[in-house]
Parts: structure tokens; C-alpha cells; sequence
């Protein structure tokens, strides 16, 4: 509960001084992990903030095949930025998710939705490291996804 407390009040110290930017923009990878595909995947992802607190993206993930069984999303999310120094931002996340998996004769697509959070890095220059969690609430295909992302802001 100390750390929860002490993250909260770093959150609201951290309002001041926004990491980001109205109208900026990124661009980035990801290497993902899918719970219930239990493999790995790629995605791509486009960034664009709406205002200095608010941060929209959309992103598309192709997971590898594992035992016959393909998968792929496209995501649209939302962030809500949370400085908490000016290097470091935590972000909840909620948005819509468009998934198709297919395994022999079996396909399916279905619409979803995705919640979770994340911590974003400030590197070098441009560029920034971000750790995402989060859960994907789509009928047959639900599940929890872990991504590591580098992203170019422009």
C-alpha cells in the first residue's frame, strides 16, 4: 500500500511537467507476448497526441504460428500520460481490438476490447523504450498480452 501511495503522489507531482507534447507524433516496434498463443509476435504502432495528458494508437500485431494456430490484431487505444519524472511516464490504456485467428480449417474474427497500462523511457533524442500490459477481451481469442516497444517521436 507505501508503494501505491508513493506512486500517486509522484503521478500528481508529476502533472507539471508533461512529457509530451500536443500534436506530437511516433512511430514504433514492438516484440509481444500472447498468454493463450504462448509465442511471441511483432507489431507496429503510430502514435499521435490529441492533447498534452492524452496520446491515441493505433498498432497491428502478427503473432507466430504455434501448433497450426495463427493470430493477428489491429488495436486502437487511448493513454492517459502520467509523468513521473521527466523521463519516465506511466500510461493506463483502453481502446478497441479487430482480431482474426485460424488454426486448420477453423477461422474466426472477432471485435474486443483492450485494457491495461504502461511505463514509457525517454532514451536518446527521439527515441523512447515503453513496457505495455494488457488485456484483451475478444470472445473466443481473450488474452493477456506483455509488449517491450521502441519508438521514434517526430
Amino acid at each position: 500500500m507505501k508503494k501505491f501511495m508513493l506512486l500517486m503522489v509522484a503521478a500528481i507531482l508529476g502533472i507539471g511537467t508533461m512529457s509530451a507534447e500536443k500534436g506530437e507524433k511516433a512511430a514504433g516496434i514492438n516484440l509481444n507476448y500472447g498468454s493463450e498463443v504462448e509465442t511471441i509476435g511483432l507489431g507496429v504502432k503510430f502514435q499521435y497526441g490529441f492533447t498534452n495528458e492524452i496520446r491515441g494508437e493505433a498498432a497491428f500485431n502478427h503473432f507466430f504460428e504455434k501448433n497450426g494456430f495463427k493470430l493477428w490484431n489491429l488495436d486502437v487505444t487511448a493513454h492517459y500520460l502520467f509523468p513521473l519524472s521527466e523521463k519516465t511516464t506511466f500510461y493506463p490504456l483502453a481502446g478497441l481490438c479487430f482480431a482474426k485467428g485460424s488454426a486448420g480449417e477453423w477461422s474466426n474474427s472477432e471485435w474486443g476490447a483492450n485494457l491495461g497500462g504502461g511505463i514509457e523511457f525517454a532514451l536518446v533524442d527521439n527515441f523512447t523504450l515503453d513496457f505495455e500490459a494488457k488485456y484483451q477481451l475478444v470472445s473466443d481469442m481473450d488474452q493477456a498480452i506483455i509488449s517491450i516497444g521502441l519508438n521514434y517521436k517526430f
